[in-house]
């Protein structure tokens, strides 16, 4: 709901701020989509040290920029930074994010190593602990595994897709 999206935007407002302006902050948002709305995305809510991308290309071609990609839902982006092995943290409201049963354990192991975060404050300070070594978080074994296991489950890669989609739907 619109709802919803508003509340997205206060949290990673309340996320930056947080961080305080020492760490620099990309928000990655697609303008091509203000066309089919009446409203335009204001950049005066966020801080004026926030730089801004507009999506006019894809993730894999401006991913090496950033040394974190923080997502505000879970989606097709999410899935492909963690498909891409690319240090990223999302950030979910508890009382609209909701996962399958069958889901809920991969999601609570992303939250043991710190990729999901309910609580923008506790985002803050956790990136503000790991700034000066993402790489050393992100690229450690059982955080590795965790992900792994994950990405076998949302966000595998198929040498024959087609082949593999037949196996499930038959």
């Amino acid at each position: 709901t619109n709802f919803d999206r508003i509340n997205r935007l206060f949290r990673i407002k309340k996320l930056i701020e947080n961080l305080k302006s020492k760490t620099p902050v990309t928000l990655r948002y697609q303008k091509s989509l203000e066309k089919n709305f009446e409203v335009k995305f204001n950049k005066n809510f966020f801080p004026g040290y926030v730089n801004y991308d507009t999506a006019k290309h894809h993730m894999k071609r401006i991913i090496h920029k950033y040394n974190l990609i923080i997502h505000d839902a879970d989606s097709t982006t999410f899935l492909e930074s963690m498909y891409l092995n690319f240090p990223s943290i999302l950030l979910l409201d508890k009382n609209i994010d909701k996962f399958r049963p069958k889901a809920e354990k991969l999601y609570k192991d992303l939250e043991s190593k710190n990729i999901i975060f309910y609580d923008p404050i506790k985002a803050a300070k956790f990136i503000k602990k790991i700034e000066s070594s993402v790489d050393k978080w992100w690229y450690e074994k059982d955080l590795q595994k965790v992900r792994e296991n994950f990405c076998n489950n949302f966000a595998k890669h198929s040498k024959n897709p087609i082949k593999d989609l037949k196996k499930i739907l038959i």
